[in-house]
């Protein structure tokens, strides 16, 4: 190890200082706003430290090289949220997406990406009367059973089934409503839970959306059954706040990767341990326009052997 320092240069300590401790930001990310915005993009800099890797091996710098690498290494550890690999599909499955409105380009592109998806259940945001009476006129042969909460403030969430719900009934946190439900898939039940925390434009937000998230979870750690969340909840996947809305609600990220090249996505569908995702995309308009994102599961094998004994 003592190695490794010697004959270091100045400029080699300043390099590795910065790697290390941006990495150490994005994982153990400080109460301030401005690391809390930089902690999005914890996926271009694991790629970015990946790239300075190759650079410092052109440049003959094997010692940057290799802290790059370690960098790189270990966030690329911490920003997995899952398994890398989708379980092959076995037996029934079902969909379910989430939709914001609000990115929707044009209502005809909308609508028919939306049928294109043969989703099985689909969470709104941003739902107005306008989008209502279209949703209601468009998608009621198929999707018969719908919640809705349409408010003129920040929050108006819609759900949209093709299953009657057996249950469904709405929580707070402070103003903002979620909605939970519950269908019968193959005779079992499936609860889903339709969240939306506020945007992040301070400390007090990231805050407000922690203690949402923490609601949530304490909802789902009463359900001893299959459940999803799904929603825009405003902070990406490595973030301290989705941490603990995993941990706390032992709930697993469908999305396997993140994009190199745009900001981390804020919209999620986590899922209890009774399921497996088989598949998780991006629901996009015609011109690949992005307006909600869809994920595809079936029973856990052990937990379809519970339920049969």
């Amino acid at each position: 190890m003592i190695e490794f320092f010697k004959q270091t240069k100045p400029y080699q300590y300043l390099i590795w200082l910065i790697l290390i401790l941006a990495t150490i930001f994005v994982i153990y990310t400080p109460e301030q706003f401005m690391f809390k915005k930089l902690a999005k993009y914890g996926a271009q800099l694991m790629a970015g430290c990946l790239s300075l890797s190759l650079i410092f091996l052109v440049l003959r710098d094997p010692k940057s090289m290799w802290v790059s690498l370690f960098c790189c290494g270990i966030l690329c550890f911490q920003l997995r949220t899952r398994e890398p690999f989708y379980p092959i599909k076995y037996g029934t499955f079902f969909k379910i997406a989430h939709v914001n409105l609000s990115n929707s380009s044009d209502y005809k592109k909308t609508i028919k990406a939306l049928l294109n998806s043969n989703a099985d259940i689909i969470s709104f945001h941003d739902l107005d009367l306008n989008w209502d009476y279209i949703l209601r006129k468009q998608l009621f042969t198929i999707y018969p059973y719908e919640k809705k909460i349409i408010s003129l403030g920040v929050y108006s969430p819609g759900v949209y089934s093709k299953y009657p719900f057996t249950e469904i009934d709405t929580f707070h946190y402070k103003e903002a409503p979620n909605i939970h439900g519950c269908i019968k898939i193959e005779n079992k039940k499936v609860h889903f839970i339709s969240s939306m925390t506020m945007p992040p434009v301070d400390m007090n937000a990231f805050k407000e959306i922690e203690n949402h998230l923490l609601v949530v979870a304490n909802y789902v750690s009463k359900v001893d059954a299959p459940i999803l969340t799904l929603g825009d909840y405003n902070v990406a996947t490595n973030s301290s706040e989705m941490n603990r809305l995993r941990n706390n609600g032992a709930l697993i990220d469908s999305r396997t990767n993140q994009s190199l090249i745009a900001e981390s996505p804020i919209d999620h569908i986590l899922y209890s341990k009774h399921l497996e995702c088989t598949d998780f995309t991006t629901l996009t308009e015609v011109g690949n326009n992005k307006i909600g994102i869809m994920g595809t599961y079936q029973f856990n094998r052990d937990y379809v052997k519970e339920e049969s004994n």
